[in-house]
């Protein structure tokens, strides 16, 4: 089987050294931190951190490819058990430049072992759905073919705009061909709320009419009092009466 290699030779052609005072095309700063991602991943497959160390591989290899990332990424991929994606990252090696005719046996060896791994899933829905595996997307319906996934236990996603999601735990063999109609749910939003009953105003019944009281009379005082109340008499009560009594007067 193969085996991660420490240094990869298209590194050790770059220079990474700068002039003094020069600054790095994008070319050559992206081709120095692919060095310093791959130095990393060695460094953390020597600590037994495998799946630290493919990440930074995989950086490496994103940064700027080499034989020495693609291939030490193709190795933990397939120590992993993610033997889908360890198949991709082998034919991409394969079809690197400058292998030896024993290099590339040795890569269809792999290669044929992974096949055996891995099996196809074949998934038949609308189209403009995109199809997740284990949260990795893995493309838009209509699909150009079947999908190679790990011989094992998945978690399939199916998503669209306006659908329900479609979810489903799937189990599949090295080599199988695992068929699913998977069927997208429109989804129903909320029956709408009623309108809001309004209570009918309560009818008011017309007030009564004000009824106006009478304002009360004025009490009449009895000449006879007042000529008693000697001084406090007003001279409107009479003035001609006064003037004819003198003291009581009992007219």
């Amino acid at each position: 089987m193969l085996r991660p290699i420490a240094v990869a030779s298209s590194f050790v052609a770059v220079a990474f050294a700068l002039t003094a005072g020069a600054q790095p095309d994008p070319g050559e700063r992206a081709k120095r931190e692919a060095k310093e991602h791959f130095d990393r991943g060695n460094q953390l497959l020597e600590e037994g951190e495998q799946s630290a160390a493919l990440a930074e591989f995989l950086r490496s290899r994103e940064l700027f490819p080499t034989r020495g990332n693609t291939k030490n990424a193709a190795v933990l991929l397939s120590k992993l058990g993610r033997y889908d994606e360890a198949l991709e990252m082998f034919e991409r090696y394969r079809e690197l430049d400058g292998l030896t005719p024993e290099e590339r046996a040795e890569i269809d060896r792999e290669i044929a072992l992974l096949k055996t791994r891995i099996g196809k899933l074949q998934i038949a829905t609308e189209a403009g759905a995109t199809v997740f595996v284990d949260d990795r997307e893995r493309g838009t319906t209509p699909l150009p073919g079947p999908i190679a996934v790990a011989a094992g236990s998945h978690r399939l996603r199916i998503v669209k705009q306006g659908r329900v999601p479609f979810e489903r735990r799937i189990d599949i063999a090295g080599q199988q061909t695992l068929e699913l109609d998977a069927e997208l749910v429109p989804v129903v939003g909320p029956a709408p709320a009623p309108p809001p009953q309004t209570a009918p105003a309560p009818v008011r019944e017309p007030a009564p009419p004000a009824r106006i009281e009478p304002a009360p009379a004025e009490p009449r005082i009895s000449p006879f009092v007042a000529l008693e109340l000697g001084a406090l008499v007003s001279p409107g009560l009479g003035g001609e009466l006064a003037a004819r009594c003198e003291g009581l007067c009992s007219a």
